[in-house]
């Protein structure tokens, strides 16, 4: 997989949110480089005498799963141009192909780390000039809402000018590839305050929470089992700041979204019935208050696949987790990556991010990763001087 073409792919997943900035005809520029990139790593796999199980098994079963709901969602009486909304995002799984043909190399991990973090890097700071100017009125922020609004990519928080973005989960990842970066120069140090600075501000609580339980499990709890005090207070700061932020600012109407999470997990559950609690509805098949996408992706997976649809996103997870347990080596290297995976869950718990290629794109990345690292082990396969 060319170099170039797989860096534009990665950079404009991140910088460009939900994929609706930039546009071509009916399409967006998302779809024309994922279109291409899939063609031209199609004819390249067919060519080969073998592909790693794991990328087929994967394939396999991603397909079956999307056939399986959109049967189960005709049969259901949905309507087709709603069952094709449902599959659209999930499409996105063959972007597997030209990742796995782009991890062959693995000097292709660096490139990857770095665009992670410079991507993020350069949307904080973005945001927090924008902000800014916001704030002091130097843009005039009804010039900037009208401007941004037709896009369904920017979500005002009051009438302060705060606003999230469809792309801040990277703000996220890219906090974290930053913690676990073998650089500990000021740049790295700097780089983890303005992104810090940017969640609190975005006001993302879920953003925060998901933040503070990979960093609490992952980091804080294993440093102070062994005495280091000190990224408890990296922990606690942050925590005390965001609660002030979040506390004594005009932030927007939360009980509202919260009312519709909540009656969503109510009007699927009052939906359940023992066949669909195994195979769901099937696509194309929503609530009353959601006709389509949900906010919580568990539960639009539950009530379209069941616990079926469920378990094959669980098994995904326990493939990822065992696969990273097993590295030794390459463990420090693969860290950033599982760990974004695990972010990526947690958010889902609130938001649409893993059936989406917003997130589907750092999922896969990190499954063909921490797949080619455990495989490197095996065949005591030595990265120094590739990477």
């Amino acid at each position: 997989m060319n170099k170039l073409l797989f860096t534009v792919i990665l950079t404009e997943l991140i910088l460009g949110g939900g994929g609706r900035l930039l546009e071509i005809g009916t399409l967006t520029v998302r779809m024309y480089l994922f279109f291409f990139a899939v063609a031209c790593a199609i004819p390249v796999i067919l060519s080969r005498r073998r592909i790693p199980t794991h990328v087929v098994v994967f394939l396999i079963i991603s397909i079956l799963s999307i056939v399986l709901a959109s049967i189960i969602g005709i049969l259901n009486g949905a309507d087709l141009n709603l069952i094709f909304k449902d599959i659209k995002p999930l499409l996105f799984i063959f972007f597997i192909l030209p990742t796995f043909l782009f991890f062959e190399k693995p000097s292709n991990i660096l490139l990857i780390k770095k665009i992670i973090t410079y991507s993020s890097l350069i949307m904080a700071i973005l945001y927090l000039i924008v902000l800014g100017a916001l704030l002091l009125g130097t843009i005039n922020f009804r010039s900037f809402y009208v401007l941004v609004s037709p896009f369904n990519e920017f979500f005002f928080r009051g009438t302060q000018g705060f606003f999230t973005y469809k792309g801040f989960v990277y703000l996220g990842i890219g906090l974290i590839f930053f913690v676990y970066s073998k650089n500990t120069s000021l740049l790295k140090v700097i780089s983890i305050a303005v992104l810090t600075t940017a969640i609190i501000l975005s006001g993302t609580r879920g953003f925060i929470v998901a933040l503070l339980i990979v960093f609490f499990f992952y980091l804080v709890i294993p440093k102070f089992a062994k005495g280091n005090l000190f990224y408890v207070v990296f922990l606690i700061l942050p925590v005390v700041i965001s609660l002030q932020f979040l506390v004594n600012t005009d932030l927007g109407d939360k009980i509202h979204s919260d009312s519709i999470r909540i009656t969503q997990i109510k009007e699927v559950l009052e939906n359940t019935n023992p066949i669909s609690f195994f195979i769901g509805h099937g696509f194309g098949i929503g609530v009353p208050v959601r006709e389509i996408h949900m906010e919580i992706a568990f539960a639009e997976i539950y009530h379209k696949q069941g616990i079926v649809g469920l378990t094959l996103w669980f098994l995904w997870f326990l493939h990822l987790t065992l696969k990273y347990r097993y590295l030794k080596k390459f463990r420090q290297l693969g860290k950033p990556f599982y760990l974004s995976s695990i972010f990526i869950f947690i958010m889902s718990l609130t938001n649409p991010y893993m059936n989406n290629p917003i997130g589907l794109s750092i999922l896969i990345v990190s499954y063909i990763i921490i797949n080619n690292l455990a495989s490197y082990e095996t065949k005591n396969i030595s990265l120094l001087g590739k990477l």
